[in-house]
């Protein structure tokens, strides 16, 4: 919302901010080549991540952080508290939705990108499974959003219910004023619209040959 940048920065351990005033560029989180695990709940400065990679930024300037091994870290820009929220816990994906267990009870790992709508619910995609899944703001509980949890070459189950299309590999999200989200499915050359209702229909591209890159999307 200040109009700041935020660049993950994997080999480094960190995660840049550029100010949209000044254009100086600083450590936002993390420790400059100092990997590891640790310091929930203190500075974001003093934490210790594990190549960050997925950023995301609600309408509150809130920043997102996703570290393959910790989980989802969020940072108050107020305070530069930085705290785990979600993907640090030990059950995997398929049994925290199963079981009902919470977003901060299970493990994401591969997350490639991930979008938090003004609700302050999050959306993420796991770049193995081509699936896209939502932790609810309100109850911490996961669920699915797109996507079976098995990728597909080429995609198939569209239009229709969102969850029982097979997708490719998820690389980008972005969602529109009116709550549809689009999800960028690089392999198979194709941008899908899924709308509020939970219905999945192509909004870009042709299906191309696997191995053929083209589809993304941004917000």
């Amino acid at each position: 919302p200040a109009g700041n940048l935020y660049i993950s920065d994997g080999p480094l351990d960190v995660v840049h901010k550029v100010d949209a005033v000044t254009g100086i560029i600083s450590i936002f989180a993390g420790q400059y080549k100092t990997q590891g695990s640790g310091g929930s709940g203190g500075p974001a400065t003093s934490i210790k991540l594990f190549n960050p990679d997925a950023i995301a930024v609600d309408q509150a300037g809130n920043v997102f952080i996703d570290d393959p091994v910790q989980g989802i870290w969020e940072v108050n820009p107020a305070t530069n508290i930085a705290t785990i929220i979600a993907g640090g816990g030990a059950f995997t994906i398929a049994e925290a939705i199963a079981q009902g267990k919470t977003a901060a009870q299970t493990f994401f790992g591969d997350i490639y990108t991930m979008l938090v709508d003004p609700a302050g619910n999050i959306y993420f995609s796991v770049y193995s499974t081509g699936t896209v899944y939502r932790v609810d703001a309100v109850t911490d509980l996961l669920s699915f959003y797109a996507g079976t949890g098995t990728s597909a070459f080429p995609a198939t189950g569209y239009p229709g219910p969102a969850t029982s299309a097979k997708l490719g590999n998820i690389l980008a999200l972005a969602m529109d004023a009116g709550g549809d989200l689009y999800m960028a499915d690089a392999p198979n050359g194709l941008v899908f619209r899924e709308d509020t209702t939970g219905n999945i229909t192509v909004a870009a591209g042709t299906q191309i040959p696997a191995g053929q890159f083209g589809a993304s999307c941004s917000s």
